[in-house]
């Protein structure tokens, strides 16, 4: 793909045609899809350590997790303070932290992460910040707003994507356990020791 291939531009001000403007959104919602398809897909390849931060910001706070391990005061705050503060952001918090950390600045800057082996030219860069405002709004479950009436052609395209990216933080914040883990192997050795604790 390059940009003089395949132009994604949506700001009325920057094309020449109602026509070129329509055949640009097609165009990003083609490749936003690719992106997202690979990203869900990707689920099974996710870091232990992602699903333990993602667990830890969208679940309340549980007696037991992850095989039995009791949560670490700190876990219980963190999980505490998102839910109480922003309760209706279960999963915005985890789009936050895999989407706007990782994933969206790989889009914008791949140079940066070693995915491409030269850097992007400008018209290219706007197309994957495009790109990027797709996914990072339907990770954080919002459509397009007045700050950005020149997305609007592609609420649609949100609103048929936005179930798939849910999902994908839904099964990305359950904690798999995690047998090697230190944290395991010193419940096990206590429990084998003292006993099973009260509760579990």
């Amino acid at each position: 793909m390059t940009s003089k291939d395949l132009s994604l531009e949506l700001d009325p001000t920057r094309v020449s045609s109602a026509e070129e403007l329509q055949t640009n959104a097609e165009h990003l919602q083609i490749v936003a899809r690719v992106f997202i398809e690979n990203i869900c897909e990707s689920i099974t390849n996710a870091p232990v350590s992602f699903r333990k931060i993602c667990s830890i910001v969208s679940s309340p706070p549980p007696r037991h997790i992850c095989l039995g391990v009791r949560p670490l005061a700190d876990d219980r705050q963190i999980s505490e303070g998102v839910l109480e503060r922003f309760p209706d952001a279960k999963y915005t918090a985890v789009g936050a932290f895999i989407f706007l950390r990782f994933f969206c600045p790989a889009i914008v800057a791949p140079e940066v992460e070693g995915l491409v082996s030269a850097t992007p030219s400008k018209e290219m860069r706007r197309g994957l910040l495009l790109i990027a405002k797709v996914i990072q709004n339907l990770a954080n479950n919002v459509l397009f707003g007045a700050k950005e009436p020149y997305m609007f052609p592609l609420i649609d395209f949100l609103t048929e994507n936005i179930y798939k990216v849910t999902t994908y933080l839904r099964e990305i914040s359950v904690c798999l356990p995690t047998p090697g883990s230190l944290r395991v192997k010193v419940h096990l050795w206590l429990t084998n020791r003292l006993g099973t604790p009260d509760g579990c």
